[in-house]
């Protein structure tokens, strides 16, 4: 199975888009493709998963609770710790991919 992401979702003036390829893919991880139009933001979340996301076009801005900031542009790769509150907004059109994963529990021993 191959997909080209670009492909799967569209951008739609002053909107956010969004796919999920859970089902396509036959998996239980939500696996989700963004395109933010330029100017466009989620207001601040936390998730019990990590989020892992891949920039694919444009530049994506997450903004943490203790006000720290990344950008990252093609090709970047953010990781997102669970709990960790934060917001995504995109000044240009960008396109990304998050795919949330548990955690996993420390074993006891």
């Amino acid at each position: 199975m191959k997909f080209n992401l670009t492909e799967l979702v569209q951008f739609s003036p002053e909107q956010i888009a969004s796919r999920s390829l859970t089902k396509n893919l036959a998996v239980t991880t939500p696996i989700t493709l963004f395109a933010f139009s330029a100017g466009e933001s989620i207001s601040s979340e936390k998730s019990d998963l990590v989020k892992v996301i891949l920039v694919l076009e444009g530049a994506l801005t997450v903004q943490y609770a203790n006000q720290l900031s990344e950008v990252a542009t093609h090709n970047h790769l953010l990781v997102i710790p669970p709990l960790s509150v934060h917001q995504f907004s995109a000044e240009k059109n960008c396109r990304f991919l998050q795919i949330e994963i548990p955690t996993s529990k420390p074993k006891n021993y």
